[in-house]
């Protein structure tokens, strides 16, 4: 990710931080991204809904459709040598 001014939504310190920026020209196109980050790989429901109403209540037009899980365990890279695409992000 470039560099860019990123929002800590809400925290609790201990399970997850929420994480919001967006960035464009205004009135051409804007580009939004949003980062739900816990310390469990495998968080609860629970930290999962107070961190999703963080970011509703943050950003009420974000969609939400747009957020993915990053994959843990066996589905995670073990190194950057693992990664899939065949050349590194260009800047």
């Amino acid at each position: 990710m470039p560099w860019g001014d990123y929002k800590v939504l809400e925290t609790d310190n201990d399970n997850y931080t929420v994480i919001y920026t967006c960035m464009g020209l205004p009135g051409i196109y804007n580009i939004e991204y949003a980062w739900i980050l816990t310390r469990d790989p495998y968080p609860s429901d629970a930290v999962m809904d107070k961190a999703l109403a963080a970011l509703a209540s943050g950003v009420p037009k974000y969609d939400m459709t747009a957020l993915y899980a990053t994959p843990q365990g066996e589905g995670a890279l073990k190194s950057g040598a693992d990664c899939p695409y065949e050349t590194a992000p260009q800047s």
